[in-house]
């Protein structure tokens, strides 16, 4: 018979997956990071998260799922090749049990449609394919044409700029609509964090921003890759990207993991110029419930 837990931990629930997400640690960058996020900064948890596995009869580890509020997009993670429905169906009503609602879900690519398939049978919500995208690693960086220029920490007197840049992020990157309000904050927070950086040009022009995020026990990833439309094509992105990914390298960590949208080419090939390798694709379902038709 499957077994199913809920944690109402993050140490808890780390404590029974770590071995198994770190096994391939890029791929699961996200659940791994998040859930380290929780466990570092326990004050900023204002809704309790979703954080539950899945067991076989003999208690093998069959499936993992990780929600936050108020993002609400469930992440998946499988470790059998082929999909296991009773188990999806098992996790699906434990969902609904709980009345926990899902704006989107992301995993492997049969495991991510098979689930959305399965929530739609059930909730009687309906679904559609957002982002098919790829996990990157890097774990050396390859040499780029040089451009002139050099990486620093973004400081706040770039924060309007920051901010506009987070909002133009969110609209070409992730089909969202950031309010100027929030991405001031973003912004303002991230700064103060020390985990966004610029690309500035000999005549100290801020071109292009990247951060980084996640971090996990050997590796972190890199985010909010963005230059104004007006400045691409110059190689201000790669030259960023990896200053960025040679520096967190140069601090210990042992790889650097980045999402791409595969819809982007352009995105991919530059990546991999540098020595961002394959993992994994996964895609990512937009959920939306009857009331929101």
């Amino acid at each position: 018979m499957l077994g199913i837990v809920n944690y109402a931990k993050a140490e808890d629930f780390l404590l029974r997956t770590q071995t198994i997400l770190e096994a391939d640690e890029a791929a699961n960058n996200l659940i791994l990071g998040l859930c380290a996020g929780l466990i570092r900064s326990p004050e900023k948890i204002t809704t309790p998260p979703y954080l539950t596995t899945m067991t076989d009869e003999a208690g093998k580890l069959l499936l993992v799922a990780f929600m936050t509020s108020p993002v609400q997009k469930l992440l998946l993670y499988s470790t059998e090749a082929e999909v296991n429905q009773a188990a999806l169906e098992i996790l699906a009503r434990n969902l609904l049990e709980q009345q926990l609602p899902i704006l989107s879900l992301l995993g492997s690519v049969v495991l991510a449609q098979t689930f959305a398939q399965i929530w739609a049978s059930i909730s009687g919500n309906r679904y559609h394919l957002g982002i098919h995208e790829r996990i990157y690693k890097l774990t050396e960086v390859i040499p780029t044409s040089p451009v002139a220029g050099r990486l620093r920490p973004a400081s706040e007197a770039e924060l309007n700029l920051i901010s506009g840049w987070i909002v133009g992020f969110g609209r070409e990157a992730l089909s969202e609509h950031t309010p100027s309000e929030e991405a001031l904050y973003m912004a303002r927070a991230r700064i103060a964090s020390n985990n966004l950086f610029v690309w500035e040009t000999e005549n100290k022009q801020v071109v292009t921003m990247a951060g980084t995020t996640r971090p996990t026990t050997n590796g972190i990833a890199v985010n909010s890759v963005y230059t104004p439309p007006e400045l691409r094509g110059r190689g201000y992105a790669s030259a960023c990207v990896a200053a960025l990914s040679q520096l967190m390298l140069d601090s210990g960590r042992q790889f650097c993991a980045l999402f791409t949208d595969l819809a982007n080419p352009t995105s991919n090939s530059i990546y991999q110029k540098m020595g961002y390798q394959a993992v994994c694709d996964v895609d990512e379902y937009l959920i939306k419930s009857e009331v929101q038709q």
